[in-house]
């Protein structure tokens, strides 16, 4: 049967596109491609601050992802430029502005640009396709780099030293027409440029607008682009819904024109164990637990685990889904008897605070002790590469343990070894994992969440490992390493059971998923909170329990096709709040009233105890506690 997509403009709010990029960034070009061949209009928005991202969409068509090309990226920077500036007026602005009045001196180094025979300026040889880069030094003593896309200024960059003797950065972006649109402040501090400032410049209203830092500023990107479409249905995806609010409030529906807004949640933001109950990330706690309420149609999870305990802290709303990652399962692979049986692999990002790479290196260790045939290949890049290279080192582990650099050819890795392992604290769904499987390479994995349960059988397909135990993780390595026979099945179950994540079940989930929204969409309630008044309650000490009715009163409004769909319970809590029990409550809409509901119950409780009455709606769940203890 096939699959059908509602018809509509699908956008993606998106950061960077930077080449040789995660799972996220290759989870989200996927959807891409799959509905760009569905033949919808797909559009994404980057709002990193350079054009030269454009030079990895050739990089992503080359490498897996055919069907996108430049028409469907817009760049923040080039499309406010052209917002902002009026382009029948025209500014000389930058050295190439003037070129044709200077004398141009070509060196190995590149160019250097003389006027009155004094050194003006000096064009730096860039590898980026498109950039040309000109730097000199201002009369007031300031660093100054201009840089060009396509031979036209895209952007000045400014460096000087403050009074009290601070780093500072001015970085000023420009139009076609040369007119500065953009201009962003910063100070180095911690190691890092903090913006302190940007301002936005409208040439035509002649207007000035400031932000204090990057997020509203990006909201304004992305809620103005979709506020400016035409499309009378409007998908819009964030993906990285947990690290920054997309202006999904901002976004409205006007004229006809209706937007589903769709959050896709990568990297659950539990922490600790991230069970449900766990303390949650100060900067994306309104993420999760306000704008999945108030501005959303969709929060897709990549794991059923994960969606289970969104659920269990979110209320059972329309709005939860699971569409889990998809891989590509190749044809054919090559035969298991090829493989080095010895050879272990990792692939993926060097970050230790998610990926703990140092633990399979610690893990290698007292591995090689026992197997000194074997060895172990670190595919990647990233921030922790020099720590581990320290460790290796330190733990004299050369001979064993080879740092390689990051490769596209993950499939060729993967059927080269006998197994891979996977050691990360957490994860959305790992996208190595499935890869892994998907070429019949079975897999070692710490049993983090979220993910390895739903990929890996446990002695079928992989071992998994209990969470950050790094003997136990040498101990399965070790087992690997003794039963290759063992191994030879788990490869060939690999490749059967991995076909959860074929492409067929990721298109229909998609498509169940953007077409539920439309169905549901005349259902959604816009609820922004309800009151309760006990008339009465008894409580029954040696019984330990307790009688009430009063009213509950939702303020917010429903439209009419929803009324009659709410559910009102009790949570009942236990000592320390890590788990809690569902109990009716009799509820009754008051006679012609549609926000107001007398209520009822009872329920046998220790004194004390926390119970909380909860509202689920369609798209909104409400939680607040009853006053039941004196």
């Amino acid at each position: 049967m096939s699959v059908v997509f509602p018809e509509g403009n699908y956008i993606f709010c998106w950061g960077g596109l930077i080449m040789n990029a995660g799972g996220m960034t290759r989870a989200m070009l996927k959807r891409a491609c799959t509905l760009i061949r569905a033949g919808r209009d797909v559009t994404i928005l980057c709002a990193a601050r350079s054009m030269e991202q454009l030079n990895g969409v050739e990089h992503y068509q080359q490498n897996g992802y055919p069907e996108i090309s430049r028409k469907n990226f817009v760049i923040r920077e080039a499309w406010e430029g052209e917002r902002l500036s009026d382009n029948r007026t025209h500014h000389e602005v930058g050295i190439l502005a003037r070129s044709d009045t200077l004398c141009v001196e070509l060196t190995n180094k590149g160019k250097v640009y003389w006027q009155d025979g004094v050194e003006l300026a000096r064009e730096i040889p860039s590898q980026t396709p498109g950039k040309r880069e000109i730097r000199y030094t201002s009369p007031a003593g300031e660093s100054v780099a201009e840089v060009y896309w396509e031979d036209s200024l895209s952007r000045i960059i400014t460096d000087y030293v403050g009074d009290k003797g601070t780093k500072h950065r001015r970085e000023r972006y420009f139009a076609p027409n040369g007119f500065c649109h953009t201009a962003f402040e910063s100070v180095w501090t911690n190691n890092t440029w903090n913006i302190t400032s940007i301002r936005s410049f409208d040439e035509t209203a002649h207007t000035v607008e400031e932000f204090k830092d990057y997020s509203p500023f990006r909201q304004r990107f992305f809620s103005s682009y979709v506020n400016e479409c035409a499309a009378g249905q409007i998908f819009v995806f964030c993906d990285p819904i947990l690290d920054f609010e997309p202006g999904f409030s901002k976004m409205h529906e006007r004229d006809g024109k209706t937007i589903y807004k769709i959050g896709v949640n990568h990297g659950v933001g539990f922490g600790g164990e991230r069970n449900w109950n766990s303390v949650i990330n100060p900067r994306i706690r309104d993420n999760i637990e306000k704008v999945v309420a108030s501005t959303m149609d969709a929060l897709v999870l990549l794991t059923k685990q994960a969606n289970e305990d969104f659920r269990k802290r979110l209320g059972g709303r329309d709005v939860l889904f699971t569409v889990p990652n998809t891989v590509r399962i190749p044809k054919e692979i090559r035969p298991f008897s090829t493989r080095d049986l010895n050879r272990a692999v990792y692939i993926g990002r060097f970050d230790e605070n998610q990926k703990q790479i140092s633990h399979l290196i610690r893990a290698f260790a007292i591995v090689c002790k026992r197997h000194p045939d074997a060895h172990l290949h670190i595919f990647g890049r990233g921030a922790s590469e020099a720590e581990y290279r320290r460790l290796i080192q330190e733990l004299d582990l050369g001979r064993w343990v080879i740092l390689e650099p990051f490769t596209n050819d993950v499939e060729g890795e993967y059927q080269k070894a006998a197994f891979s392992v996977s050691c990360s604290s957490f994860e959305g769904h790992s996208l190595s994992v499935c890869e892994s499987l998907a070429n019949g390479c079975p897999v070692v994995s710490y049993d983090y969440k979220y993910g390895p349960q739903d990929g890996i059988a446990n002695g079928k397909n992989g071992l998994l490992v209990k969470l950050n135990d790094i003997e136990m993780l040498a101990d399965k390595i070790c087992w690997m390493l003794a039963h290759p026979k063992k191994v030879e099945e788990m490869s060939e179950n690999a490749r059967v059971m991995v076909d959860q994540y074929h492409e067929r079940f990721y298109n229909s989930n998609w498509a169940d998923v953007l077409n539920a929204l439309v169905l549901q969409h005349p259902y959604r309630t816009h609820l922004t909170d309800m009151q309760v008044q006990l008339s009465q309650k008894t409580y029954t000490p040696i019984l330990n329990k307790f009688t009430f009715s009063g009213v509950l009163t939702v303020l917010g409004s429903v439209p009419k096709a929803a009324e009659g769909m709410e559910r009102i319970y009790l949570r009942l809590y236990n000592h320390d709040g890590s788990d809690y029990s569902i109990i009716d409550c009799s509820s009754k809409a008051a006679d012609g009233e549609t926000h107001s509901f007398n209520i009822s119950g009872k329920l046998s409780a220790e004194r004390k105890k926390r119970v909380t009455i909860c509202l689920e709606w369609n798209n909104c769940f409400i939680e607040r506690d009853m006053a039941l203890w004196d």
